[in-house]
């Protein structure tokens, strides 16, 4: 069963609901009350260009049950700090969602052969989920085949969809 299932959308910045799994943006606490909006939480590729994450905020606030999955977390080729470092922070993000045993959420920007890496060296017991997947048929079943989850917004290729199993598809705003 999907980890996120009862979720009609996995990855917003912007709604918050029951059914909603919004972002928690880097840094900031949780103030609503249990029951009443579920998060993630992660440091994103692009913020690398600026500063190293917390990971001891990040432990504490992904430990917290009003959050569901860490992440967005991954690399991203085209922002942010070089890939040695992205490779590196992402590598203690899976961890992490390993430690608290919540779902990964993953971006990624022309560094499919590094997370497909990460995933065959870390065998993550955990969810990884592809947010905001935009490939075609053959990148979707590729992916499939190693073992991820894929999550479509607005903007993603109709015939991939078509191809992804109900079981591995998730849906998001962002």
């Amino acid at each position: 069963m999907k980890a996120l299932a009862r979720f009609d959308d996995i990855h917003s910045h912007s709604r918050r609901g029951p059914a909603v799994v919004t972002n928690l943006p880097y840094g900031e606490e949780i103030t609503t009350a249990p029951g009443e909006a579920w998060y993630s939480v992660g440091f994103h590729p692009w913020d690398t260009a600026r500063s190293m994450p917390d990971m001891e905020y990040l432990r504490r606030v992904a430990s917290d049950p009003r959050v569901v999955a860490v992440g967005e977390a991954g690399i991203d080729r085209l922002r942010g700090a070089d890939a040695d470092t992205q490779r590196e922070v992402f590598r203690c993000q899976a961890i992490l969602a390993e430690e608290v045993g919540k779902p990964l959420i993953i971006h990624c920007v022309r560094a499919w052969d590094d997370i497909m890496a990460l995933r065959r060296q870390l065998k993550p017991a955990v969810e990884w989920i592809i947010h905001g997947f935009r490939g075609g048929a053959p990148q979707a079943a590729q992916l499939l085949r190693a073992g991820f989850m894929l999550s479509l917004g607005e903007r993603h290729a109709p015939q991939a969809e078509l191809f992804i199993p109900d079981e591995r598809r998730y849906r998001e705003t962002d």
